[in-house]
Protein backbone atom coordinates (compact mmCIF):
# COMPACT_ATOMS: atom_id res chain seq x y z
CA UNK A 1 0.00 0.00 0.00
CA UNK A 2 0.84 3.38 -0.92
CA UNK A 3 0.14 6.85 0.82
CA UNK A 4 -0.84 9.23 -1.70
CA UNK A 5 -1.52 12.57 -2.34
CA UNK A 6 -3.17 14.82 -4.85
CA UNK A 7 -0.54 16.88 -6.70
CA UNK A 8 -1.92 19.95 -6.15
CA UNK A 9 -2.78 19.36 -2.62
CA UNK A 10 1.41 17.59 -2.46
CA UNK A 11 2.78 21.33 -3.60
CA UNK A 12 0.28 23.46 -1.54
CA UNK A 13 1.64 21.60 1.06
CA UNK A 14 5.32 22.13 0.38
CA UNK A 15 4.50 25.86 -0.27
CA UNK A 16 2.85 26.13 3.29
CA UNK A 17 6.08 24.16 4.77
CA UNK A 18 8.69 26.63 3.00
CA UNK A 19 6.98 29.69 3.66
CA UNK A 20 6.60 28.40 7.38
CA UNK A 21 9.47 26.17 8.27
CA UNK A 22 11.87 26.99 5.37
CA UNK A 23 13.19 29.40 7.47
CA UNK A 24 13.46 26.91 10.56
CA UNK A 25 13.91 23.44 10.27
CA UNK A 26 14.81 20.86 7.79
CA UNK A 27 18.40 21.22 6.05
CA UNK A 28 22.13 21.51 6.64
CA UNK A 29 24.43 24.46 7.34
CA UNK A 30 27.30 26.48 6.39
CA UNK A 31 30.76 26.49 7.83
CA UNK A 32 31.67 29.28 10.91
CA UNK A 33 33.55 31.30 8.58
CA UNK A 34 30.52 32.01 6.73
CA UNK A 35 29.48 34.63 8.94
CA UNK A 36 28.67 38.41 7.53
CA UNK A 37 27.48 41.88 8.81
CA UNK A 38 28.49 45.29 8.86
CA UNK A 39 30.60 47.27 11.19
CA UNK A 40 28.49 48.98 13.95
CA UNK A 41 29.38 52.16 15.64
CA UNK A 42 29.03 52.19 19.41
CA UNK A 43 25.36 53.24 19.30
CA UNK A 44 24.39 50.28 17.89
CA UNK A 45 26.27 48.29 19.62
CA UNK A 46 24.40 49.56 22.93
CA UNK A 47 21.50 48.66 21.20
CA UNK A 48 22.45 45.22 20.58
CA UNK A 49 23.14 44.53 24.69
CA UNK A 50 20.20 46.41 25.72
CA UNK A 51 19.60 43.86 27.94
CA UNK A 52 21.04 40.76 29.88
CA UNK A 53 19.23 37.92 29.30
CA UNK A 54 18.81 36.22 25.75
CA UNK A 55 15.57 35.53 24.80
CA UNK A 56 13.67 33.79 21.51
CA UNK A 57 10.45 34.62 20.12
CA UNK A 58 7.38 32.32 20.95
CA UNK A 59 3.86 31.99 20.06
CA UNK A 60 2.04 31.20 23.48
CA UNK A 61 -1.44 30.72 21.38
CA UNK A 62 -0.33 27.43 20.05
CA UNK A 63 1.13 24.52 21.65
CA UNK A 64 4.93 23.46 22.75
CA UNK A 65 4.54 19.60 21.46
CA UNK A 66 6.25 18.88 18.71
CA UNK A 67 4.01 17.15 16.89
CA UNK A 68 0.95 19.30 17.15
CA UNK A 69 2.48 23.24 17.12
CA UNK A 70 1.83 24.92 13.80
CA UNK A 71 4.44 28.07 14.64
CA UNK A 72 7.33 28.30 13.02
CA UNK A 73 8.26 30.21 16.29
CA UNK A 74 7.64 27.48 18.62
CA UNK A 75 9.24 24.62 16.33
CA UNK A 76 12.38 26.79 16.60
CA UNK A 77 12.80 26.33 20.00
CA UNK A 78 12.09 22.49 19.95
CA UNK A 79 15.55 20.76 19.99
CA UNK A 80 16.63 22.59 23.06
CA UNK A 81 14.12 20.95 24.80
CA UNK A 82 13.49 17.64 23.09
CA UNK A 83 16.37 15.11 21.69
CA UNK A 84 16.44 14.18 17.89
CA UNK A 85 16.42 10.89 17.35
CA UNK A 86 19.02 11.55 14.99
CA UNK A 87 21.14 14.40 14.69
CA UNK A 88 23.01 15.65 11.13
CA UNK A 89 25.70 17.88 10.62
CA UNK A 90 25.81 20.25 8.23
CA UNK A 91 27.87 17.20 5.77
CA UNK A 92 24.80 15.26 6.38
CA UNK A 93 27.30 12.57 9.23
CA UNK A 94 24.95 10.91 11.52
CA UNK A 95 24.96 10.81 15.29
CA UNK A 96 22.54 10.38 18.11
CA UNK A 97 22.59 10.26 22.04
CA UNK A 98 18.97 8.01 21.99
CA UNK A 99 20.38 5.71 19.84
CA UNK A 100 23.26 3.20 20.62
CA UNK A 101 23.30 1.04 17.58
CA UNK A 102 21.46 0.16 14.70
CA UNK A 103 21.18 -2.58 11.50
CA UNK A 104 18.97 -3.46 8.59
CA UNK A 105 18.32 -6.85 6.20
CA UNK A 106 20.37 -7.51 3.39
CA UNK A 107 17.23 -6.26 1.28
CA UNK A 108 17.02 -2.67 3.92
CA UNK A 109 13.32 -2.95 4.36
CA UNK A 110 13.38 -3.66 7.84
CA UNK A 111 15.48 -1.94 10.67
CA UNK A 112 16.40 -2.70 14.22
CA UNK A 113 17.70 0.05 16.78
CA UNK A 114 18.74 -0.06 20.33
CA UNK A 115 18.02 2.63 22.92
CA UNK A 116 20.53 3.81 25.19
CA UNK A 117 18.52 3.13 28.41
CA UNK A 118 20.43 5.25 30.61
CA UNK A 119 18.95 8.57 29.11
CA UNK A 120 16.83 10.39 30.94
CA UNK A 121 13.72 12.45 30.98
CA UNK A 122 13.50 15.58 32.50
CA UNK A 123 11.23 13.92 35.14
CA UNK A 124 14.21 11.51 35.91
CA UNK A 125 12.33 8.70 34.33
CA UNK A 126 14.32 6.98 31.68
CA UNK A 127 14.01 6.16 27.96
CA UNK A 128 12.71 3.46 26.52
CA UNK A 129 12.20 2.01 23.43
CA UNK A 130 8.55 2.06 23.82
CA UNK A 131 8.65 5.80 23.90
CA UNK A 132 11.05 6.42 20.38
CA UNK A 133 8.76 3.93 18.67
CA UNK A 134 6.12 5.96 20.14
CA UNK A 135 7.48 9.23 18.91
CA UNK A 136 8.04 7.78 15.30
CA UNK A 137 4.72 6.95 14.77
CA UNK A 138 3.61 10.28 15.94
CA UNK A 139 5.98 11.71 13.43
CA UNK A 140 4.68 9.61 11.33
CA UNK A 141 1.16 10.40 11.20
CA UNK A 142 1.49 14.08 11.07
CA UNK A 143 2.34 16.85 8.45
CA UNK A 144 5.53 17.72 9.45
CA UNK A 145 7.56 14.74 8.76
CA UNK A 146 4.73 12.40 7.76
CA UNK A 147 5.67 13.22 4.29
CA UNK A 148 9.45 12.26 4.29
CA UNK A 149 8.31 9.08 6.29
CA UNK A 150 5.51 7.69 3.41
CA UNK A 151 7.65 4.53 3.00
CA UNK A 152 7.29 3.74 7.09
CA UNK A 153 4.95 0.29 7.17
CA UNK A 154 5.38 -0.29 10.88
CA UNK A 155 6.98 0.53 14.39
CA UNK A 156 7.23 -2.05 16.94
CA UNK A 157 8.76 -1.83 20.24
CA UNK A 158 10.08 -5.06 21.15
CA UNK A 159 11.35 -4.45 24.85
CA UNK A 160 12.75 -1.82 26.43
CA UNK A 161 16.20 -1.62 24.45
CA UNK A 162 14.71 -2.80 20.91
CA UNK A 163 12.44 -1.23 18.67
CA UNK A 164 11.91 -2.39 14.61
CA UNK A 165 10.54 -0.58 11.64
CA UNK A 166 9.55 -2.03 8.48
CA UNK A 167 9.62 0.14 5.37
CA UNK A 168 7.59 -0.88 2.18
CA UNK A 169 11.04 0.02 -0.41
CA UNK A 170 14.47 -0.40 0.52
CA UNK A 171 16.53 2.03 1.68
CA UNK A 172 20.01 1.73 3.58
CA UNK A 173 19.97 5.85 4.33
CA UNK A 174 16.61 5.74 5.98
CA UNK A 175 17.98 6.74 9.48
CA UNK A 176 19.20 10.37 7.72
CA UNK A 177 15.38 11.13 7.89
CA UNK A 178 15.22 9.87 11.76
CA UNK A 179 15.87 13.89 13.09
CA UNK A 180 12.62 13.63 14.50
CA UNK A 181 11.89 14.44 18.32
CA UNK A 182 11.74 12.34 20.67
CA UNK A 183 8.65 12.43 23.76
CA UNK A 184 7.27 10.53 26.31
CA UNK A 185 5.57 7.81 25.25
CA UNK A 186 1.55 8.36 25.73
CA UNK A 187 2.17 12.39 25.75
CA UNK A 188 1.49 12.99 22.14
CA UNK A 189 -1.64 15.70 23.58
CA UNK A 190 0.13 17.24 25.80
CA UNK A 191 0.89 20.99 25.41
CA UNK A 192 4.68 20.12 26.61
CA UNK A 193 5.63 16.96 26.58
CA UNK A 194 8.79 16.16 28.69
CA UNK A 195 11.54 15.83 26.71
CA UNK A 196 15.31 14.65 27.24
CA UNK A 197 16.93 17.51 26.26
CA UNK A 198 19.05 20.05 27.95
CA UNK A 199 16.36 22.90 28.56
CA UNK A 200 12.36 22.51 29.85
CA UNK A 201 9.55 24.95 30.23
CA UNK A 202 9.27 26.30 33.20
CA UNK A 203 5.23 26.23 34.69
CA UNK A 204 4.04 28.88 31.99
CA UNK A 205 6.07 28.82 29.00
CA UNK A 206 7.59 31.57 29.22
CA UNK A 207 10.80 30.45 29.93
CA UNK A 208 13.38 27.75 29.03
CA UNK A 209 15.29 26.50 32.15
CA UNK A 210 18.29 24.65 32.14
CA UNK A 211 18.01 21.10 33.58
CA UNK A 212 20.54 20.07 35.88
CA UNK A 213 20.06 16.54 35.55
CA UNK A 214 21.55 17.04 31.86
CA UNK A 215 24.91 15.58 30.87
CA UNK A 216 25.99 18.28 29.22
CA UNK A 217 24.42 21.07 31.46
CA UNK A 218 27.77 22.35 32.76
CA UNK A 219 28.41 22.89 29.80
CA UNK A 220 25.48 25.28 28.15
CA UNK A 221 25.84 28.28 27.50
CA UNK A 222 22.90 30.08 30.01
CA UNK A 223 20.89 29.00 32.54
CA UNK A 224 17.82 30.71 31.05
CA UNK A 225 16.15 31.29 27.93
CA UNK A 226 13.42 33.85 28.27
CA UNK A 227 10.19 33.60 25.99
CA UNK A 228 8.42 36.80 24.37
CA UNK A 229 5.71 36.95 22.14
CA UNK A 230 5.76 39.25 18.73
CA UNK A 231 3.21 38.02 16.36
CA UNK A 232 3.18 40.14 13.35
CA UNK A 233 6.50 40.22 11.05
CA UNK A 234 6.62 44.40 11.69
CA UNK A 235 6.66 43.31 15.35
CA UNK A 236 9.20 41.06 15.08
CA UNK A 237 11.76 43.05 13.55
CA UNK A 238 11.54 46.12 15.21
CA UNK A 239 12.12 43.09 18.27
CA UNK A 240 15.19 42.00 16.92
CA UNK A 241 16.18 45.13 16.35
CA UNK A 242 15.79 46.66 19.10
CA UNK A 243 17.46 43.74 21.20
CA UNK A 244 14.17 42.32 22.74
CA UNK A 245 14.97 38.82 20.98
CA UNK A 246 18.32 38.39 20.39
CA UNK A 247 18.07 35.27 17.51
CA UNK A 248 15.96 34.71 14.19
CA UNK A 249 15.83 33.10 10.94
CA UNK A 250 14.88 34.49 7.67
CA UNK A 251 14.29 32.92 4.17
CA UNK A 252 15.75 35.65 1.93
CA UNK A 253 14.87 33.80 -0.84
CA UNK A 254 10.75 33.38 -0.17
CA UNK A 255 8.00 35.15 0.15
CA UNK A 256 8.42 35.06 4.07
CA UNK A 257 11.81 37.33 3.68
CA UNK A 258 11.74 39.68 6.64
CA UNK A 259 13.93 41.81 5.48
CA UNK A 260 16.38 42.20 8.41
CA UNK A 261 18.65 44.74 8.74
CA UNK A 262 22.56 44.84 8.44
CA UNK A 263 23.95 45.71 11.80
CA UNK A 264 24.31 42.01 12.67
CA UNK A 265 25.74 38.31 12.05
CA UNK A 266 24.13 36.63 9.74
CA UNK A 267 25.12 32.70 9.51
CA UNK A 268 24.13 30.97 6.57
CA UNK A 269 22.85 27.29 6.98
CA UNK A 270 22.63 25.13 3.47
CA UNK A 271 19.44 23.26 2.93
CA UNK A 272 18.26 20.92 0.71
CA UNK A 273 15.51 23.25 -0.69
CA UNK A 274 16.06 22.55 -4.56
CA UNK A 275 15.49 24.97 -7.30
CA UNK A 276 14.86 23.14 -10.49
CA UNK A 277 13.57 23.65 -13.89
CA UNK A 278 10.32 21.05 -14.64
CA UNK A 279 9.06 19.78 -17.80
CA UNK A 280 5.58 18.98 -19.95
CA UNK A 281 6.55 15.55 -20.97
CA UNK A 282 2.99 16.10 -23.15
CA UNK A 283 4.87 19.31 -24.70
CA UNK A 284 5.25 19.38 -28.56
CA UNK A 285 8.48 20.27 -27.72
CA UNK A 286 9.88 19.80 -24.48
CA UNK A 287 8.37 15.86 -24.95
CA UNK A 288 11.68 14.80 -26.36
CA UNK A 289 14.98 14.55 -24.34
CA UNK A 290 17.45 16.02 -26.60
CA UNK A 291 14.94 19.22 -26.59
CA UNK A 292 15.38 19.55 -22.61
CA UNK A 293 19.03 19.13 -22.37
CA UNK A 294 20.34 21.86 -23.79
CA UNK A 295 18.91 23.87 -20.53
CA UNK A 296 21.16 22.75 -17.96
CA UNK A 297 23.71 24.53 -20.14
CA UNK A 298 21.45 27.95 -20.44
CA UNK A 299 21.28 28.53 -16.23
CA UNK A 300 23.63 30.88 -15.17
CA UNK A 301 23.70 29.63 -12.16
CA UNK A 302 26.66 31.27 -10.33
CA UNK A 303 24.97 34.16 -11.65
CA UNK A 304 21.73 33.63 -10.11
CA UNK A 305 22.53 32.29 -6.84
CA UNK A 306 25.39 35.22 -6.24
CA UNK A 307 23.95 38.20 -7.90
CA UNK A 308 19.86 37.19 -7.85
CA UNK A 309 19.69 35.31 -4.61
CA UNK A 310 22.29 37.28 -2.75
CA UNK A 311 24.52 34.79 -2.02
CA UNK A 312 21.64 32.74 -0.37
CA UNK A 313 21.95 29.54 -2.18
CA UNK A 314 24.60 27.36 -3.81
CA UNK A 315 24.64 26.79 -7.34
CA UNK A 316 23.95 22.78 -8.48
CA UNK A 317 24.04 20.91 -11.81
CA UNK A 318 22.84 17.71 -9.92
CA UNK A 319 19.75 16.88 -7.84
CA UNK A 320 22.33 16.44 -4.82
CA UNK A 321 22.96 19.22 -2.35
CA UNK A 322 27.36 20.31 -2.87
CA UNK A 323 27.37 20.45 0.30
CA UNK A 324 26.75 16.64 0.42
CA UNK A 325 29.88 14.31 -0.12
CA UNK A 326 27.88 12.20 -2.68
CA UNK A 327 28.37 15.25 -5.28
CA UNK A 328 30.42 14.57 -8.06
CA UNK A 329 31.65 18.13 -8.75
CA UNK A 330 34.21 17.18 -11.71
CA UNK A 331 31.44 15.66 -13.15
CA UNK A 332 28.54 18.33 -12.18
CA UNK A 333 31.11 21.15 -13.59
CA UNK A 334 30.14 19.54 -17.46
CA UNK A 335 26.78 20.81 -17.12
CA UNK A 336 27.82 24.17 -16.09
CA UNK A 337 26.76 27.22 -17.83
CA UNK A 338 27.81 27.75 -21.45
CA UNK A 339 25.77 29.44 -23.95
CA UNK A 340 28.22 27.57 -27.18
CA UNK A 341 27.22 24.62 -25.58
CA UNK A 342 23.33 25.27 -25.43
CA UNK A 343 23.78 26.09 -28.83
CA UNK A 344 25.30 23.27 -29.98
CA UNK A 345 22.86 20.95 -28.09
CA UNK A 346 20.13 22.70 -29.89
CA UNK A 347 21.92 22.37 -33.48
CA UNK A 348 22.44 18.70 -32.45
CA UNK A 349 18.83 18.01 -31.81
CA UNK A 350 17.71 19.61 -35.07
CA UNK A 351 16.62 22.55 -33.72
CA UNK A 352 17.88 25.43 -36.54
CA UNK A 353 15.92 28.52 -38.19
CA UNK A 354 14.75 27.65 -41.37
CA UNK A 355 12.69 30.41 -42.42
CA UNK A 356 15.30 32.92 -41.89
CA UNK A 357 13.03 34.58 -39.22
CA UNK A 358 15.18 35.01 -36.10
CA UNK A 359 13.50 31.72 -34.52
CA UNK A 360 14.34 28.36 -34.38
CA UNK A 361 12.45 25.71 -35.44
CA UNK A 362 12.48 21.77 -35.85
CA UNK A 363 11.23 19.21 -38.37
CA UNK A 364 8.02 16.49 -37.38
CA UNK A 365 8.73 14.63 -39.82
CA UNK A 366 8.29 16.57 -42.88
CA UNK A 367 6.21 19.14 -40.92
CA UNK A 368 8.13 22.36 -40.19
CA UNK A 369 7.48 23.11 -36.44
CA UNK A 370 7.55 26.36 -34.81
CA UNK A 371 9.22 26.20 -31.20
CA UNK A 372 6.89 28.33 -28.85
CA UNK A 373 7.70 28.23 -24.78
CA UNK A 374 5.00 28.43 -22.42
CA UNK A 375 6.82 28.96 -19.01
CA UNK A 376 5.71 29.84 -15.81
CA UNK A 377 6.70 30.66 -12.89
CA UNK A 378 5.68 31.79 -9.29
CA UNK A 379 5.11 35.17 -9.38
CA UNK A 380 4.85 35.90 -5.45
CA UNK A 381 8.44 35.38 -5.26
CA UNK A 382 10.74 37.65 -6.64
CA UNK A 383 14.17 35.67 -6.86
CA UNK A 384 12.40 33.15 -8.27
CA UNK A 385 10.91 35.73 -10.79
CA UNK A 386 14.01 37.23 -11.28
CA UNK A 387 15.58 33.95 -12.05
CA UNK A 388 12.90 32.96 -14.53
CA UNK A 389 13.76 36.09 -16.19
CA UNK A 390 17.80 35.65 -17.05
CA UNK A 391 16.75 31.95 -18.16
CA UNK A 392 14.03 33.10 -20.14
CA UNK A 393 16.27 36.10 -21.69
CA UNK A 394 19.25 33.62 -21.90
CA UNK A 395 16.53 31.45 -24.35
CA UNK A 396 15.94 33.95 -26.39
CA UNK A 397 19.62 34.59 -26.92
CA UNK A 398 19.43 31.45 -28.62
CA UNK A 399 16.35 31.99 -30.90
CA UNK A 400 13.65 30.43 -29.10
CA UNK A 401 10.06 32.03 -28.89
CA UNK A 402 9.63 32.19 -24.86
CA UNK A 403 6.61 33.36 -23.17
CA UNK A 404 7.28 33.72 -19.34
CA UNK A 405 3.60 33.72 -17.25
CA UNK A 406 4.34 35.40 -13.83
CA UNK A 407 1.37 34.01 -11.93
CA UNK A 408 0.30 34.20 -8.40
CA UNK A 409 0.24 31.37 -6.39
CA UNK A 410 -3.56 29.88 -6.67
CA UNK A 411 -3.16 30.57 -10.59
CA UNK A 412 0.56 28.82 -10.58
CA UNK A 413 -0.87 25.56 -8.74
CA UNK A 414 -3.69 25.54 -11.14
CA UNK A 415 -1.46 25.98 -14.22
CA UNK A 416 0.46 23.14 -13.04
CA UNK A 417 -2.09 21.08 -12.30
CA UNK A 418 -4.07 21.43 -15.63
CA UNK A 419 -0.58 20.80 -17.37
CA UNK A 420 -0.95 24.83 -18.95
CA UNK A 421 2.46 25.30 -19.64
CA UNK A 422 5.79 23.81 -21.23
CA UNK A 423 8.15 24.66 -18.76
CA UNK A 424 8.06 25.84 -15.29
CA UNK A 425 10.41 27.09 -12.40
CA UNK A 426 10.03 25.60 -9.15
CA UNK A 427 11.18 24.51 -5.49
CA UNK A 428 11.09 21.44 -3.99
CA UNK A 429 12.38 20.25 -0.29
CA UNK A 430 14.01 17.29 -0.66
CA UNK A 431 14.94 14.53 1.86
CA UNK A 432 18.40 14.34 3.56
CA UNK A 433 18.55 11.17 1.76
CA UNK A 434 17.69 13.11 -1.80
CA UNK A 435 15.02 10.61 -2.74
CA UNK A 436 13.58 12.20 -6.06
CA UNK A 437 10.61 9.73 -6.18
CA UNK A 438 8.30 11.78 -5.75
CA UNK A 439 9.53 14.12 -8.25
CA UNK A 440 10.25 11.56 -11.09
CA UNK A 441 8.05 8.45 -10.80
CA UNK A 442 4.92 8.12 -12.22
CA UNK A 443 2.60 8.07 -8.76
CA UNK A 444 4.85 10.37 -7.66
CA UNK A 445 2.53 13.32 -5.68
CA UNK A 446 5.10 16.48 -7.08
CA UNK A 447 5.77 14.78 -10.65
CA UNK A 448 3.66 17.44 -12.54
CA UNK A 449 5.30 17.05 -15.79
CA UNK A 450 3.63 13.41 -16.42
CA UNK A 451 7.19 11.68 -16.64
CA UNK A 452 6.22 7.90 -17.31
CA UNK A 453 9.83 6.34 -18.01
CA UNK A 454 10.48 3.73 -15.75
CA UNK A 455 13.79 3.88 -15.91
CA UNK A 456 14.01 6.83 -12.92
CA UNK A 457 12.05 4.55 -10.40
CA UNK A 458 15.12 1.74 -11.11
CA UNK A 459 17.91 4.51 -10.89
CA UNK A 460 16.50 6.45 -7.89
CA UNK A 461 15.76 3.01 -6.10
CA UNK A 462 19.04 1.21 -6.81
CA UNK A 463 20.97 4.35 -5.17
CA UNK A 464 19.09 4.37 -2.10
CA UNK A 465 19.29 0.66 -1.59
CA UNK A 466 22.86 0.36 -2.38
CA UNK A 467 25.77 -0.44 0.56
CA UNK A 468 27.28 2.03 2.25
CA UNK A 469 30.29 1.00 -0.46
CA UNK A 470 28.24 1.47 -3.38
CA UNK A 471 26.54 3.98 -2.55
CA UNK A 472 28.92 6.73 -4.55
CA UNK A 473 28.48 4.88 -7.56
CA UNK A 474 24.72 4.45 -7.76
CA UNK A 475 24.25 8.22 -6.78
CA UNK A 476 26.61 8.98 -9.72
CA UNK A 477 24.68 6.65 -12.30
CA UNK A 478 21.50 8.05 -10.97
CA UNK A 479 22.69 11.35 -11.61
CA UNK A 480 23.80 10.38 -15.57
CA UNK A 481 20.77 9.08 -16.50
CA UNK A 482 19.19 11.90 -15.14
CA UNK A 483 21.84 14.56 -17.30
CA UNK A 484 21.06 12.80 -20.32
CA UNK A 485 17.33 13.02 -20.39
CA UNK A 486 16.92 15.29 -18.10
CA UNK A 487 13.51 15.06 -17.09
CA UNK A 488 13.96 18.35 -14.43
CA UNK A 489 17.25 20.95 -14.87
CA UNK A 490 18.65 21.67 -10.94
CA UNK A 491 19.49 25.41 -10.88
CA UNK A 492 20.39 25.61 -7.08
CA UNK A 493 20.02 24.58 -3.22
CA UNK A 494 18.63 27.28 -1.07
CA UNK A 495 20.74 28.43 2.35
CA UNK A 496 18.36 30.40 4.88
CA UNK A 497 19.90 33.08 7.55
CA UNK A 498 20.31 32.67 10.82
CA UNK A 499 20.77 36.65 12.42
CA UNK A 500 22.36 37.23 15.90
CA UNK A 501 23.45 40.75 17.08
CA UNK A 502 26.99 41.49 16.39
CA UNK A 503 29.21 39.91 19.56
CA UNK A 504 26.57 37.88 20.91
CA UNK A 505 26.67 34.68 19.70
CA UNK A 506 30.11 32.50 19.18
CA UNK A 507 30.86 28.85 18.47
CA UNK A 508 27.21 28.19 16.84
CA UNK A 509 27.22 25.51 13.78
CA UNK A 510 23.00 25.82 13.02
CA UNK A 511 21.83 22.99 10.70
CA UNK A 512 18.81 22.94 8.99
CA UNK A 513 17.03 20.65 10.80
CA UNK A 514 18.67 22.04 14.46
CA UNK A 515 19.44 25.57 14.53
CA UNK A 516 20.85 25.41 18.40
CA UNK A 517 22.73 22.07 16.86
CA UNK A 518 25.94 21.73 19.58
CA UNK A 519 24.57 24.41 21.60
CA UNK A 520 27.24 23.35 24.63
CA UNK A 521 29.33 24.43 21.99
CA UNK A 522 28.04 28.02 22.10
CA UNK A 523 28.77 30.98 23.70
CA UNK A 524 26.46 33.98 24.70
CA UNK A 525 27.65 37.22 25.82
CA UNK A 526 24.96 39.94 27.17
CA UNK A 527 25.69 43.23 27.69
CA UNK A 528 28.93 45.65 27.42
CA UNK A 529 31.26 43.61 29.48
CA UNK A 530 30.57 39.96 27.85
CA UNK A 531 29.22 36.80 29.60
CA UNK A 532 26.14 34.45 29.71
CA UNK A 533 23.59 35.06 32.28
Amino acid sequence: MRFKLRRAAALCLAAAMLLSLAACSDTETAPMEEIEGETIGEEIADIAAADDVFSLNSDQSGTFNPYTDSSVYNHMLMPLVYDNMFELDSSFNLSSRIISDYTCSEDATSWSFYVDNTVQFQDGSYLTAHDVAYSLLRAARGTEYGARLKNLVGVSALSDELFMVSLYEPNRMFPMLLNIPIIKNGSGSDTAPLGTGAYKFNSDHTALELWDGHPQAADMPIDVIYLKEYNEPEEVISAFEDSLIDLVQNDPTGISDLGYGSANEKRYITTTNMHYLGFNQNSSFFCYPKFRIFLTYVIDREKIVTELMGGAGVAATLPISPVSPLYNATYASYFNFNMDNAALALQNAGASDQDADGLLEFLMGAVKVDIKINFIVCGDSAVKVTAAREIAERMRELGLEVNLRELGWSDYVTALDEGDYDMYYAEVKLSADFNLTELLTEDGSLNYGDILDPGYDTYVGDYLAATDADRQMYCELMCQYLTQSAPIVPICFEKTEMLTHRGVVSGASPTQYNLFHDFAGWTINLGREGGAS
